[in-house]
């Protein structure tokens, strides 16, 4: 009998081994094709950029202006890349991002046990999966952040060619750079490591002074200037884009239970475990993730970040991986009850935004942000069509710039610095909160764009003031639920504009 149940496990073990990877990688590259039409509206941003970098030779997003509008320029050269090799399909890099998920969930997965953990590789992979599924560059950096670590582990001075790419790839992951860096800073090593991270970043800031003339993206500053939240509202986005904005929205007991869950693990810890430096040594990999991770939220509610879902896996993932670790070392229950109240929901939400894919697409968590991209992409595309010369203007330019090849004024400065002198507008006279990067009136009396494409709620001013009386105007319905307190996006044309 014992040798019957020891076959058993051997041969389950065998299969998670030998065949489950491969099956995995098959069912995400599947899941990823069947929900790549609902990718972020952000992800087209990238696409567009790319693409202008294949067809015209520079990685701009309005060609003729040298603004840095993307925020990786790791993953500008590597979409551009697939682009011109593939053409602008987009189902590559949906199959790209299906097979970068993967393994970024097997590396992390296999940092913590020497075979590969099928649960903690489902773990990884639900904290990316959002982010992945929305065609996001994150997944790759957290794959060249676990590879450094992985790497670090076994004392390979290689580590920090990862590293660096992870930082190029997303820039808050640079604390993570800088912390192993600190950490050989008297090893025999450190001489190495700097080496291979001048090496790595050489070629890349080369190409961003080349292109830009800056190494920090315009989204940083634009950002900062546009959105204004509060405490509260950092806190209310920060647990929406943690557990899935469905379940958050529908579920409003999940955030005071999980900061409860979290202080009654955290005391049983440190009471159960009083000497905590027995176990684990000073230069532990799981000190420096959780102290990057810590950093990065730390420096998101100072800063008052407006927190999108894919920036979530830049401290969850390290923060999970932390866990995982210490509940090995320690074999302390509260931190696996802890572990288990951070990770059940977004492997609830993974599990639901899988079986989506092959069955009801409602049900996707990132379903109504994704009809209204494409309600966007059918717009751009109206427009290039009758007027590809015409002027216009959005708040929200990744979609609808992705099929409108022609200039598009960023109303939130993104991709138009100019158009920061108009921003911040006021709370609550000019926009109903800080969360909202609505369109300034004085930007559009400015400017006298021949269109205008938003969202409701993002013109909710314009919409009173005078100078819609240039502009014939109508209403498209989104093709789902209402979204953020908008049924349709609003399309302002300018009175007298021809087709050109």
């Amino acid at each position: 009998m014992h040798q019957t149940t020891s076959k058993n496990r051997d041969g389950a073990q065998l299969f998670i081994n030998n065949w489950a990877p491969s099956l995995f990688f098959l069912i995400s590259i599947l899941v990823h094709l069947r929900l790549s039409d609902y990718a972020f509206d952000d992800a087209y941003i990238h696409f567009r950029i790319s693409q202008n970098f294949v067809s015209h030779g520079y990685p701009y997003y309005n060609l003729g202006d040298a603004t840095m509008v993307t925020s990786s320029p790791i993953w500008t050269m590597l979409l551009s890349t697939i682009f011109f090799i593939f053409g602008n399909n987009l189902c590559s890099v949906a199959i790209l991002n299906g097979v970068i998920l993967v393994l970024a969930a097997l590396t992390w997965g296999n940092l913590i046990s020497e075979k590969v953990s099928f649960l903690k590789t489902i773990i990884i992979a639900a904290l990316l999966s959002v982010s992945s599924f929305g065609l996001m560059e994150t997944p790759l950096a957290l794959l060249f952040l676990g590879i450094g670590t992985f790497l670090d582990k076994r004392n390979d001075s290689r580590a920090f060619i990862f590293l660096t790419l992870a930082f190029f790839t997303r820039f808050e992951l640079g604390i993570f750079l800088i912390l192993f860096l600190i950490k050989h800073w008297q090893g025999r090593r450190f001489s190495k490591a700097a080496i291979y991270t001048f090496v790595t970043s050489l070629p890349i800031i080369t190409f961003c002074f080349h292109y830009f003339a800056t190494l920090t993206p315009n989204t940083i500053s634009a950002k900062s200037i546009v959105y204004n939240l509060t405490s509260k509202e950092f806190i209310q986005v920060l647990f929406t884009n943690l557990n899935g904005e469905n379940l958050s929205k529908n579920l409003h007991w999940i955030a005071p239970s999980l900061v409860i869950v979290t202080i009654c693990c955290l005391i049983l810890f440190f009471i159960s475990n009083k000497n905590l430096n027995v176990k684990i040594k000073k230069d532990s990999n799981s000190n420096l993730l959780l102290f990057g991770a810590a950093f990065i939220l730390v420096l998101f509610f100072i800063k008052k970040v407006l927190i999108f879902p894919w920036y979530i896996p830049c401290f969850s993932v390290p923060l999970a991986f932390a866990l995982m670790d210490y509940a090995k070392i320690y074999k302390a229950k509260s931190l696996y009850i802890l572990l288990l109240a951070f990770v059940i929901f977004p492997i609830f939400t993974f599990s639901r935004d899988v079986i989506s894919a092959f069955s009801e697409s409602s049900t996707y968590s990132n379903f109504s942000q994704g009809k209204r991209v494409q309600l966007y992409r059918e717009i751009g595309k109206e427009i290039y069509q009758s007027n590809p010369k015409a002027k216009v203007l959005a708040p929200e330019i990744g979609g609808l710039g992705f099929e409108f090849k022609g200039e598009i004024i960023d109303a939130l400065g993104l991709a138009s610095p100019n158009s920061l002198t108009f921003h911040p507008l006021k709370v609550p006279q000019e926009r109903e909160s800080g969360l909202i990067g609505a369109v300034p009136i004085k930007l559009v009396e400015n400017v006298q764009p021949d269109y205008i494409v938003s969202l409701e709620i993002f013109v909710k001013e314009l919409l009173k003031s005078e100078v819609i009386s240039n502009y014939d105007i109508t209403y498209r319905e989104l093709d789902s639920a209402k979204l953020w307190k908008s049924s349709s996006v609003v399309i302002f044309k300018k009175i007298g504009t021809e087709p050109n």
